[in-house]
């Protein structure tokens, strides 16, 4: 018969034997399957000498913790044996003798350190010294309570947050109280924000920004104006916004003084982010702008400090210039080339439907016509900037055959349409595109019905950012352009600084939202197109399947350094 005690010590018992207690064996884990020994012949278990055994400290123990408490007991009182006189001895004081003891006694607590693994290095006393074996004695102590833990990594406390921007962590309250104090401008929380949305900033509609600037010192006026005409949409388009905040910054640099002590290479970049701090608080800056800012900033960080100012002023105005027209306005001239190559994209006869406003997408349809194509152009839009209306405009006036359509009666159209062609306001690394909320809707509809879809963007917006859902990231517009009903841009409606919000005599069912405690409205302003919706790319490089995004924008950042 086989017993097993709570110590983990295994008794023998027959009925004409006394149970035997085997006391040499190691602890052994009771695990399925386990085949007991057979009563007639008592089992010895083989054990190999350890090399405590031979350094006469003592037999192992039944435990690990208590093998360490009692070889750490014998340690101690071998080192107080030696210990009756207080003052310790130096080896210049000891006799041979007593330094052959010593370093015999260091030898025996050398091979137990070993024999138990323990590290070389054991933790200092803190006051007053002590003996080898009573500092052997704290070591397997601390060894002992360090193996008393479990044997796994315990997580981070950080593990689990995410390392993304602050701009994107807003449901956290620290973050938003820590952006709202960094913003420039005093800007309200709106009222009735959406959850699904809160990690992103939402504000009420700031009727006078210049009022409530903390510190306008620091923002110059042709920025300060500019920031208005973005928050008012005024100025609205990834070249467009570029192109502004460009001009704004030659002025800035132009009227740049460097201060006293400093260099304008260490000294501008710091301005030049103040300004920009501010553009980003009236509106979220597009791709195209980051991508401007980086290329400006690299420009004045290989300045020479050396050269004098106004040659440096000089010299990084007329790299202004140089970005303005290589890599967007001749961008853009050899994307139409591009796809008017051997008629790529436009043909006689095609029926051309393209989403909201694009200034690439506009640019191709008139040299398309100029060329003496015959096609057709859809406009398709959607509220509530309506945002088509403007190349419509333009279209019709160069003698162009369109047709205007909301993008909820697209999937109606696309029987009747060959290409669809659109713009994007940012190609991200996996291929999706970034644009104006609704060309997803759009796609999608192409894609069922096998219609191609070409998506025309110049190199500079091109991103090394994934995004897989318009969720994560997304521009937050005033909820109030909402609720106007009519067919007219928010623009065309005057503003109304008691209410926070547009001036409409067609508000609809809607009209008092701000009172009905359920009801909550989102104005997005961009979505995700997944890339298997597009079927090419076209940048002033080449035309290119959606999977060499990635490719594209390296290639772009290479050329620039």
């Amino acid at each position: 018969m086989l017993i097993i005690c709570g110590d983990g010590f295994f008794v023998m018992a027959s009925k004409d034997k006394e149970p035997i207690r085997n006391t040499d064996a190691p602890p052994r884990s009771v695990v399925v399957g386990f085949d007991a020994p057979s009563p007639s012949r008592s089992v010895e278990p083989s054990r190999r000498p350890s090399k405590a055994d031979a350094a006469g400290i003592g037999k192992p123990s039944r435990t690990s913790s208590a093998n360490d408490a009692e070889l750490s007991a014998e340690l101690a009182k071998k080192g107080g044996e030696g210990s009756q006189n207080p003052a310790k001895k130096s080896q210049k004081e000891m006799t041979k003798a007593e330094r052959r003891e010593l370093q015999e006694r260091q030898r025996a607590e050398k091979k137990a350190r070993e024999a138990a693994g323990i590290p070389k290095r054991l933790p200092k006393p803190k006051q007053g010294g002590g003996t080898p074996g009573q500092t052997a004695a704290a070591g397997f102590a601390a060894h002992n309570a360090q193996n008393s833990q479990p044997d796994m990594k315990q997580p981070s406390p950080n593990a689990a947050v995410l390392r993304v921007a602050s701009s994107m962590r807003l449901d956290d309250p620290r973050k938003r109280s820590k952006a709202q104090k960094q913003q420039p401008v005093n800007r309200q929380i709106a009222r009735k924000p959406v959850g699904l949305f809160s990690h992103l900033p939402q504000y009420e509609k700031h009727d006078n920004m210049q009022a409530r600037l903390k510190k306008q010192e620091n923002i110059h006026p042709a920025v300060l104006t500019l920031g208005l005409r973005f928050a008012e949409f005024v100025i609205a388009g990834g070249n467009a916004r570029c192109m502004a905040m460009l001009q704004a910054f030659k002025k800035v640099i132009s009227d740049y003084v460097t201060p006293v002590g400093m260099s304008l290479p260490r000294h501008l970049p710091s301005v030049i982010s103040k300004q920009v701090d501010f553009l980003s608080n009236t509106r979220v800056l597009a791709a195209s702008m980051k991508t401007a800012i980086r290329e400006l900033k690299k420009e004045i960080s290989i300045s020479s400090p050396d050269t004098p100012d106004e040659d440096a002023k000089t010299y990084l105005i007329g790299k202004i210039d140089e970005f303005i027209v290589e890599r967007i306005i001749t961008a853009g001239r050899a994307i139409a080339e591009e796809a008017l190559e051997q008629k790529k994209s436009i043909k006689d006869g095609d029926v051309i439907l393209t989403f909201g406003r694009s200034s690439v997408v506009l640019q191709l349809l008139l040299a398309a016509h100029a060329r003496g194509i015959n096609f057709k152009v859809i406009v398709a839009d959607g509220r509530p900037k309506l945002e088509g209306k403007e190349i419509l405009k333009s279209l019709v006036h160069a003698g162009i055959s369109c047709a205007y359509v909301f993008c909820t009666a697209v999937p109606l159209l696309m029987k009747e349409v060959t290409k669809v062609i659109i713009g994007a306001s940012a190609v991200l690394a996996n291929g999706a595109v970034l644009s104006r909320v609704g060309t997803s809707v759009v796609c999608n509809a192409a894609k069922e019905l096998q219609v191609p879809v070409i998506v025309l963007c110049e190199s500079y917006k091109f991103s090394e950012e994934v995004r897989l859902d318009s969720f994560t990231w997304n521009e937050i517009g005033n909820p109030d352009e909402l609720v106007d009903v009519s067919n007219r841009a928010p623009s065309e409606h005057a503003f109304n600084a008691s209410t926070g919000g547009f001036q409409s005599d067609e508000a609809g069912v809607i009209g008092c939202w701000r009172s009905v405690d359920k009801l909550k409205l989102l104005n997005l302003h961009y979505d995700v197109t997944p890339a298997h919706f597009v079927t090419a790319l076209i940048c002033e490089h080449g035309t290119v399947p959606s999977t060499c995004a990635l490719t594209i924008a390296r290639l772009a950042a290479e050329k620039s350094a």
